[in-house]
């Protein structure tokens, strides 16, 4: 009896099975007397539906065909997909002769079948094609690849192909579909193919040869105006790839207006947990945009690992906007995470390349928020926000960027946050909060923002940049809130926040640095504070509030303070500096208070000059600088005076009241001459150094000569407070 009733199991079991693999989605059809041939009122099947559909050879009357899918019911396609297209129907297609699947409710599954090709093969596997038709919808289906393992995988869940170089897909709108693809194809693409599985994908190539790229002939012969919003693509390689033709001018070949997540967080589409094929050696996106001109990414969600993922393992990108020649973009209000498990490859939330070569075009790439970690790099390098291209106008603004909580970053290479890159015109990156990084490399650089040679007008105001560390006690590693390498014809770098900077005992830690060769400069308003050493150690650390080191300089209205070596005594030395320039500059308005060091040999300066032309030093106020362990004779100067042909320092207050434990030669200045050569006119000021100086040779003097100027102008009353020794 026992056995009996395990068979009558078993054959229910191979009944349900086989009524599972051979279930179809029964579609009934709106709009079936325009057509002709005419479709039929209904259909067990959607592959039943498509044949039919796309055996069609005429529209007797304008009109929409509608395939609504049965709630609950499921299919299995064709190894190499559903086909949505012909040469007979794709050129009847348009605004009026259109075509919508949609599901009556509950949930639609489309199946995959047991692939055989690879992103290598001229017809690779897919769940749903279309085929050079436009004006298609498909509403809330659920597109599922089962296989799991290569090559049955699929290589799209979704995919359009051109039916010929004039005849391309345009104006469909895939909307509120789920789609579910495997990781483990990371397969190898040949262009236009992208590498793996792609949850929705858009090439420059036919149906039946699909790893041909097409030179196409006509704008009919494009990509374009293709919508995809709603929609949650779950793992695979890439969730959308749009692959087009690269056109040349006037680009109306390029694939244009395309738009993955529209204009509201409504529309927007989730990408959850691509990448991370076992040792996968080609890269992974969320968002791939390649050879697409005026292209929108905005709202969508993009996290490669949510908990449910696996860190890829080789170069990861959230959005990847990758060539349009003087193209435009936007790619704004999405939420980026990504985390890389590789040690020597790239990680970057948004890398944009669209748009080099400048002819009045805009990238935008604004209100995004950015969590990256890259926890297992050694020298792999990652960035939240890199443009390369050198379009007319770049536009980076009211990014939110931080790490992901409790992560750390033990790479030893160059790190920059924000990247600028070389626009045509104006690059305006304002109005961004950078914050919460660790670092734990023994060595490498952190930058927050950078940029290089754009030609035009560079903006950099109101950031908001904070958070920022070494913790590894050996480290020599640098943090800079602004670094800029650019020859712009005018700069601004106005109002931006920097503060709460640490490292270890050896470090250096920058706000603003400046290394341009050209220009016209400001650097106002601006404010630095909090940088210390982030836990005792051996003393001193390197800093400086800013660092500037060209000409035609405006350097005013700063406040800096609150710099601070907190490690005990016996440290080895360092340089601190509230504000230092080696090109021609107005530095005047400045704030620089509460600098101290531990060190026994450091060097703490409110203001250097070390320029050569004329430079303005004027209504500045430096006060509360300390070094009490410090043992050098030049050891606090409220102002340094070391180049310039002539310096005029006007209306300064200077204020030194630093304490010593050292029996030595401590000295300090509140203003000291290092230089004989430029013409130093004073009038003004108020110099006062009421510090305490080395007992065996020490100094604590107002104003200092190393050597004599040859030519000095003491102008209006000076007063000169100090303390002789002894």
């Amino acid at each position: 009896m026992k056995n009996f009733y395990t068979k009558l199991l078993i054959g229910f079991l191979f009944v349900l099975g086989t009524m599972s693999a051979n279930a179809q989605i029964p579609v009934t059809v709106s709009g079936t007397g325009v057509t002709s041939p005419a479709l039929a009122a209904s259909y067990t099947s959607l592959a039943l539906a498509l044949t039919d559909l796309n055996a069609v050879t005429s529209y007797s009357t304008p009109g929409t065909i509608i395939f609504t899918c049965d709630a609950g019911s499921s299919e299995t396609a064709p190894a190499t997909g559903l086909v949505i297209g012909s040469a007979t129907l794709s050129p009847l297609l348009s605004a009026t002769n259109t075509v919508t699947i949609i599901k009556a409710s509950g949930t639609v599954t489309l199946n995959a079948g047991v692939g055989t090709a690879t992103p290598t093969s001229a017809a690779p596997d897919g769940i749903l094609k279309l085929n050079g038709a436009d004006w298609v919808t498909i509403d809330g289906l659920t597109l599922t690849d089962g296989n799991a393992a290569n090559p049955a995988t699929m290589e799209s869940g979704i995919s359009f192909y051109k039916l010929s170089v004039t005849d391309g897909c345009n104006n469909n709108t895939i909307q509120n579909c789920t789609i579910n693809m495997q990781r483990i194809n990371n397969v190898t693409g040949t262009a236009p193919h992208v590498e793996g599985a792609v949850g929705i994908a858009l090439y420059n190539s036919t149906l039946i040869a699909a790893t041909t790229a097409l030179t196409v002939t006509a704008a009919s012969g494009t990509n374009s105006n293709n919508k995809f919003y709603t929609n949650t693509i779950n793992s695979g390689n890439y969730g959308i790839a749009l692959v087009g033709f690269a056109a040349l001018t006037p680009f109306t070949n390029g694939d244009t207006g395309n738009d993955i997540g529209g204009a509201s967080l409504a529309t927007g589409n989730t990408i959850l947990n691509y990448g991370g094929a076992a040792t996968s050696t080609n890269p992974a996106a969320g968002i791939r945009a390649n050879n697409q001109w005026g292209i929108n990414i905005s709202y969508n969600t993009v996290n490669n690992n949510d908990g449910a993922g696996v860190n890829h393992v080789s170069t990861l990108r959230g959005i990847y906007a990758q060539a349009g020649t003087s193209a435009s973009a936007t790619i704004n209000y999405n939420t980026v995470t990504v985390q890389s498990g590789a040690t020597t490859s790239t990680m970057n939330a948004i890398e944009n390349a669209i748009g080099a070569t400048a002819a009045a075009n805009s990238i935008n790439i604004n209100n995004n928020t950015i969590r990256l970690a890259y926890t297992t790099a050694t020298s792999g390098l990652m960035s939240a926000i890199t443009n390369s291209a050198s379009a007319a106008t770049v536009n980076i603004n009211n990014n939110n960027i931080q790490g992901v909580a409790a992560t750390n970053y033990p790479s030893t290479g160059t790190v920059a946050l924000i990247v600028g890159g070389s626009p045509g015109g104006a690059l305006n990156v304002t109005g961004n909060t950078i914050s919460n990084f660790t670092m734990t490399g023994v060595s490498g650089t952190l930058r927050a923002i950078t940029a290089s040679t754009p030609t035009g007008l560079y903006t950099v105001t109101g950031n908001t940049i904070e958070n920022l560390s070494y913790t590894t006690a050996a480290s020599t590693g640098s943090i800079t809130g602004i670094y800029n390498l650019a020859s712009a014809i005018l700069e601004n770098v106005n109002s931006n926040i920097v503060r709460n900077f640490s490292t270890p005992a050896t470090g250096t830690l920058n706000g603003i640095q400046n290394n341009t060769v050209a220009g016209t400069f400001q650097c106002r308003n601006n404010q630095i504070y909090n940088f210390s050493t982030s836990a005792g150690g051996a003393g001193g650390f390197s800093a400086n509030g800013i660092a500037w080191s060209n000409a035609n300089a405006d350097i005013s209205g700063n406040i800096i303070y609150a710099i601070n070596s907190t490690g005990t005594t016996g440290g080895t030395g360092g340089t601190i500096n509230g504000i230092t320039h080696s090109g021609a500059a107005t530095v005047t308005g400045n704030s620089i208070f509460d600098i101290s060091s531990n060190s026994t040999n450091v060097v703490i300066t409110g203001i250097t000059t070390s320029a050569t032309g004329t430079n303005t030093v004027s209504n500045n106020l430096i006060g509360d600088l300390r070094a009490p362990n410090s043992t050098g004779n030049i050891a606090i100067s409220g102002m340094l005076i070391s180049g310039g042909t002539t310096n005029n320092i006007y209306h300064n207050t200077v204020n030194i009241a630093s304490t010593t434990t050292s029996a030595t030669t401590f000295g300090t200045s509140a203003i000291y001459f290092s230089s004989s050569t430029p013409v130093n006119n004073l009038k003004n000021n108020v110099f006062v150094n009421t510090s305490t100086p080395g007992p065996t040779g020490g100094f604590a003097t107002a104003i200092r000569y190393t050597i004599a100027p040859t030519s000095t102008n003491f102008r209006q009353p000076i007063i000169i407070t100090f303390t002789m020794p002894g």
